[in-house]
């Protein structure tokens, strides 16, 4: 029996925000898997951007910062599954990092 061989996707990445000036540029084209996860995204990600992408994004416990919003395909991604697969119909997947501004209370 023959395994079926995983498809590789192109993935778009626009950066947003501080985001945007973390990495310095506002888009980055990757592979992935075509059923990828938040997980490999960011970890190809920390690869291409180093120390700054991670400190900028990530927590200490290497999870998404609560300020941090992911979008693939225009559908927000839940920040608390990384672990989650991400199934992406067609040829690219659009994904957008994202910093929106934290509440402040008064």
């Amino acid at each position: 029996m023959l395994e079926e061989k995983s498809k590789v996707i192109r993935v778009r990445v626009n950066f947003y925000g501080v985001v945007k000036d973390i990495v310095n540029e506002p888009q980055v084209e990757i592979q992935l898997p075509d059923e990828f996860t938040l997980r490999q995204l960011l970890d190809n990600l920390k690869e291409k951007f180093g120390e700054k992408f991670q400190e900028g994004i990530l927590d200490k416990h290497c999870g998404v910062k609560s300020y941090v919003r992911f979008f693939v395909n225009k559908e927000p991604v839940d920040n608390f599954d990384l672990d989650k697969k991400l199934k992406i119909s067609g040829d690219i997947a659009d994904t957008a990092i994202l910093v929106l501004p934290t509440q402040e209370g008064g």
